[in-house]
């Protein structure tokens, strides 16, 4: 079965509607008239990247072409589009660590980051207009099709968290050739946008998430967090089909959380079973795994279960683990806990 998109929503500054003026076309083919290539990151190390101008359907901006990475950009901040190869290394580097690559010689990921919403909209519906109805519904964010993540700025911090975001998606299909349920890929995606500057250039730390810990308050606040088993069985098309903005929100915020509490939580049994999911994960072993457990398990009205991938690897119901888990996001969130 075709992997469903993985779009993304976040909350930010307005969306700018302008389309791209004439003057920032000429800013872009004087700054970089002369391809720029491979210059000493802030780490120190030399990296092989090139910058140089792209022009598409009267789009104009900038294509930056790393080890790993293929970006072709329309955004404005100069500045910020010549930091960006040093980051997509990083970025590859973070990825890596977490699950190494079984298809090391998989192509590059390859980035559309709009500078505007307007243009974004414009890409999606020309490119991908049997999904376009269900794409215009972000408002802020990306998504992931085809091979290709498609984004537009928003801020700084928060084009950066896109960007690893989407790239998480884009590195399991093609560097890991893994099919990941909705709640695992959206959580390990969520994983990577805890971004913190160092001196050495980037860190994630994926308990401190700005981007979903405000919406995770909210639900908690207003007693709308989702049950566990719906989270491990919606897929992300549902929820956007929905057309309930805050709904969306929660369930990113709950899929990030809930893969936090797995991974670093205090429960052992669940943190040895996810080390195991990522073994298998950078093995090649988590598509048969699951496939195993469908196939031994009882099914309904002809549909196979869709929390195999959780059953197959936690051996318990997500209910059993809501206690553990609202506990856990009160530490997350900062409230105290619920007993006394």
């Amino acid at each position: 079965m075709k992997k469903p998109p993985s779009p993304i929503l976040m909350e930010g500054l307005p969306t700018p509607k302008s389309k791209t003026p004439y003057r920032f076309v000429a800013m872009i083919m004087l700054a970089i008239s002369t391809p720029l290539t491979g210059c000493t990151s802030k780490s120190g190390q030399i990296e092989d990247w090139q910058i140089r101008p792209w022009e598409d359907g009267g789009r104009f901006g900038t294509e930056i072409e790393t080890e790993h990475f293929r970006v072709f950009s329309t955004i404005r901040d100069l500045e910020f589009v010549k930091e960006l190869p040093s980051f997509l290394e990083s970025l590859f580097a973070q990825y890596e660590s977490f699950a190494p690559a079984n298809q090391p010689n998989a192509r590059r990921i390859t980035l559309y980051a709009f500078g505007s919403r307007a243009e974004w909209t414009e890409y999606a519906r020309l490119r991908f207009p049997e999904r376009f109805s269900l794409y215009e519904k972000i408002r802020a964010g990306g998504f992931t099709e085809n091979g290709q993540s498609v984004l537009f700025f928003r801020s700084r911090s928060e084009t950066l968290a896109i960007i690893a975001h989407e790239g998480w998606h884009q590195y399991a299909q093609s560097q890991l050739r893994v099919t990941l349920p909705a709640w695992l890929n959206e959580g390990l995606a969520c994983q990577f946008e805890g971004i913190e500057p160092t001196q050495a250039g980037w860190s994630i730390n994926p308990t401190k998430n700005s981007f979903r810990i405000n919406h995770l308050r909210r639900a908690v606040q207003q007693d709308q967090l989702l049950p566990l088993t719906s989270l491990v069985r919606w897929d992300t098309g549902d929820i956007f089909a929905m057309g309930n903005e805050n709904l969306v929100q929660t369930y990113y915020a709950q899929v990030w959380s809930f893969v936090t509490f797995l991974r670093h939580g205090n429960n052992k049994n669940t943190k040895n079973a996810f080390d195991r999911l990522l073994q298998d994960i950078s093995a090649g072993r988590f598509n048969a795994t699951v496939t195993a457990r469908k196939l031994t398990e009882k099914h309904t009205a002809g549909k196979l279960n869709v929390s195999a991938a959780f059953d197959a690897y936690f051996r318990v119901s997500p209910e059993t683990l809501a206690d553990e888990y609202k506990e856990y996001i009160n530490t997350l969130t900062g409230f105290e806990s619920s007993k006394n």
